[in-house]
């Protein structure tokens, strides 16, 4: 298929960019559109010489011109269909689920189940990896290495202070054992993180999930951890264990529980066989079924059910 694809492909390690990747390695032609930079009239031209238009949904940018350059292409014939790995409810997000023009095409998949009921073209879609940033399992900690680590920016968003304090009491607890990747002038990317991640002991994660009352929804940190070859301790979502089980994938503890995170963090310190074989297990789930490479076929399969022709 030729897929006109509107996003913002500036950061080379985007998930737009990892979409994009994703679809040209599964055979199809996409053009990928600059949001900033492309003019409606450029964006329906696009779209009407496509089989598909896809747009990705960012927050930095005035997308109000975005109503009209939908209808156009509906009108046309064109299927219209966006993917976002973002949480809408309960954030100040969630103004846009009413409000936005991403929420008028034909079919939206996001990682948030909640929505499905609420918006009428809603799919649930659980979130992936990109295969190129699988992990090659050929590097693993040293049986003696006890390095605790979290992966992510501390001041992550101001509804969500509990990154903060996990952050905080990994400091104060592990001391010289604990790096944080995300700290000021403090990141990877690429090979260098999947390297990171499968010779890190334990990898710590984190979901923006206020109060932790949004069922089916975790970040894509999960599967990014767990594929790239990460041994992951994860706070309890509800649903997320039908995916990924407990001391088989990965290991979950009680939302703030900290107690009970250090105790799981300390008993996998001394069993490096133990974390190891969930390590495998976690990781070659993810690369067998939660690649985006799974996550496009599910969300071509549903739409051909009124787009006949984009069946695979």
């Amino acid at each position: 298929m030729r897929i006109s694809f509107l996003g913002n492909f500036i950061q080379p390690h985007s998930s737009e960019n990892d979409y994009a990747w994703t679809l040209r390695s599964m055979g199809h032609e996409v053009e990928c559109l600059q949001e900033e930079f492309t003019s409606p009239e450029q964006i329906i031209l696009s779209a009407k010489n496509a089989n598909i238009f896809f747009w990705v949904h960012t927050h930095s940018w005035d997308k109000t011109k975005m109503y009209p350059v939908i209808k156009a292409i509906k009108e046309a014939g064109i299927p219209t269909f966006g993917y976002h790995l973002d949480l809408f409810l309960g954030t100040s997000r969630q103004y846009d689920v009413s409000s936005h023009p991403f929420f008028s095409m034909d079919y939206i998949f996001t990682v948030d189940g909640n929505l499905d009921g609420i918006v009428p073209n809603h799919y649930w879609i659980k979130p992936g990896i990109c295969r190129r940033n699988l992990g090659s399992f050929t590097h693993y900690p040293e049986p003696d290495n006890q390095t605790v680590a979290f992966v992510g920016n501390y001041n992550y968003h101001n509804q969500w202070p509990y990154r903060q304090s996990l952050v905080d009491m990994l400091k104060e607890v592990y001391g010289d054992d604990f790096v944080h990747i995300g700290a000021p002038n403090q990141e990877l990317r690429g090979l260098e993180l999947t390297r990171f991640y499968q010779e890190t002991a334990v990898i710590i994660g984190d979901s923006f999930c206020p109060g932790f009352t949004h069922p089916q929804y975790w970040s894509d940190r999960a599967t990014e951890t767990m594929g790239r070859g990460g041994f992951l301790i994860h706070p309890y979502i509800k649903g997320m264990d039908e995916t990924f089980r407990h001391r088989e994938h990965l290991v979950y503890y009680p939302f703030q529980d900290f107690e009970q995170l250090s105790h799981e963090i300390d008993f996998y310190r001394r069993r490096p066989e133990e974390r190891n074989r969930i390590r495998n297990i976690g990781s070659q789930a993810v690369a067998q079924h939660h690649t985006y490479h799974d996550r496009f076929e599910q969300m071509f399969s549903i739409m051909s059910l009124r787009f006949p022709w984009l069946a695979r």
